[in-house]
């Protein structure tokens, strides 16, 4: 976490997070260090996998299958994600992470259709 910081702005706004049901909202660097222990706190086991990466300007989406098992409840999960990057002179400015892809693309205003993939 702390390698992603230095692409940050000081008062980068992380949303859409929330570990302990319903949203939250991270502001800083300091909002991203507290983001990533709530992620630790809530997951025995936490991965993300990209799946495809799409170029909207200022905009990054990003489709992916995030898996894991609960810290508490043992439950283990996989499921479709987005997370959305805005960007302003090459630094992230804001993150909004969906559970739902449909919202993500909602969100930006663009169907699935519209979208070209990134070939990495």
């Amino acid at each position: 976490m702390e390698g992603l910081l230095p692409y940050c702005i000081p008062e980068i706004v992380a949303e859409g997070l929330g570990f302990a049901g319903g949203n939250a909202t991270y502001h800083g660097h300091q909002g991203i260090r507290q983001w990533r222990q709530d992620l630790r706190d809530a997951w025995a086991e936490f991965r993300v996998m990209p799946e495809a990466y799409f170029d909207l300007g200022d905009h990054t989406l990003v489709f992916l299958i995030a898996r894991g098992r609960g810290r508490h409840s043992d439950a283990s999960v996989e499921m479709p994600i987005a997370h959305v990057f805005q960007w302003r002179d090459d630094k992230l400015v804001h993150f909004t992470a969906y559970a739902n892809r449909a919202e993500a693309l909602r969100g930006l205003g663009v169907t699935e259709a519209d979208l070209e993939p990134l070939i990495l």
